[in-house]
């Protein structure tokens, strides 16, 4: 065979080649679609997208925060209702409620019928508002704090029950979160992984806040209904050897919202979310420096549209807010942000302003410079 005749041959294969990943890609931007994995289903080719950034935070106004620590914020389905923690845990840390009205938030009352003279902390509302979800240390546990449930009729609250040891280990449950139909029910834990040795039991002070001398928390779901036959499953596309805790699942049922002191973060603990699609979970993304700061950023709560987020944070607070003495240094208050649309501008004002702050500045060495230029 011929030179030529094998550049022939040779040069004919890549065209054929380099056509079927021409080919390929083509079939590929004209079938890629757009979902939010439920009804959204659009062509990516001119799909109108739009860009959504979160509003720096805000505290959260009215009389939710106080001198004392608040935290663990959780939004009824409509809105109307917040359910959250005040005090210190191991101090009788207890549930309060509050309700949206014209003016604001209402002053806060704590939740007959749920407190004890234990810790009572990460409410989680059911869906329809008439079960109250959250962990206790309360007498009548599997041990440590577990995960309990409290019924509601017309007149009150039932007496809370102990979700039992399909859930509750004799280590550390916290932090319930319900998914959008409320089978499924995710939380955190420092329980063992299979085969690690048992580590000496240190003492417990506030969720994921307390000291890092024990072992990780990480992230667990189960099956609402369950038995024994139906464990807690870790999360593993989540879960790493840093914690991992205050699970929130959106209303839409298309994020799972958590918390985590992985290295990558702001600083201290993060928030962030992870994409849920078939029941999978995707890589988790940080919600970014407009939420997260180098402070310590808990709890995550939306909304029933899940554009509202509320949280708490250790971040300084507004000077109208009271706080403790100067010698407190963490003190958890409750924030909120929306995401918004937004839109591009160039400020070409700002633009001129900036480069002539450039030019003042650089003058008296351009000025140095111009001797020696004449020099040369």
């Amino acid at each position: 065979m011929s030179s030529a005749t094998k550049i022939i041959i040779g040069a004919s294969a890549a065209a054929l080649v380099l056509s079927a990943v021409a080919a390929y890609a083509w079939q590929v931007r004209r079938t890629s679609t757009y979902t939010d994995g439920d009804r959204i289903v659009a062509a990516a080719v001119g799909a109108p997208l739009r860009t959504i950034l979160w509003q720096p935070p805000r505290e959260v106004p009215g009389a939710l925060n106080t001198s004392a620590d608040e935290y663990e914020p959780r939004l009824s389905a409509d809105g109307t209702r917040m359910v959250f923690v005040r005090g210190k845990p191991g101090a009788n840390a207890d549930l309060f409620e509050s309700h949206w009205t014209p003016q604001g938030w209402s002053a806060p009352l704590p939740m007959q019928g749920i407190n004890s003279p234990n810790d009572e902390l990460g409410p989680e509302l059911s869906p329809d508002g008439g079960s109250l979800y959250f962990y206790s240390d309360r007498p009548g546990g599997q041990g440590g704090f577990d995960l309990w449930v409290a019924h509601a009729d017309g007149t009150g609250w039932h007496e809370p029950e102990n979700l039992g040891p399909s859930v509750n280990s004799d280590e550390n449950e916290y932090g319930p979160a319900l998914s959008r139909d409320g089978s499924v029910l995710y939380f955190s834990s420092n329980r063992l992984r299979p085969g690690e040795p048992q580590r000496q039991r240190d003492a417990w002070t506030a969720t994921l806040r307390q000291s890092r001398d024990r072992h990780d928390y990480d992230l667990y779901r189960v099956a609402r209904d369950a038995s024994d036959a139906q464990k807690p499953v870790p999360l593993a596309a989540i879960n790493t050897p840093f914690d991992e805790g205050s699970p929130c699942v959106s209303p839409a049922g298309d994020f799972l919202y958590f918390a985590s002191d992985r290295p990558d973060g702001a600083g201290g603990f993060d928030l962030y979310r992870a994409r849920m699609l078939a029941g999978d979970l995707a890589a988790p993304e940080s919600l970014g420096s407009a939420i997260n700061s180098a402070a310590n950023e808990l709890d995550p709560g939306l909304s029933m549209d899940g554009f509202r987020l509320a949280f708490s944070s250790s971040r300084p607070p507004h000077e109208a807010t009271p706080r403790d003495d100067e010698t407190d240094a963490v003190d958890y208050g409750l924030w909120v942000s929306s995401s918004r649309e937004v839109f591009g501008r160039t400020d070409h004002a700002a633009a001129m302003a900036a480069l002539l702050e450039l030019l003042r500045e650089c003058l008296p060495w351009l000025m140095l410079l111009l001797p020696l230029l004449a020099l040369v």
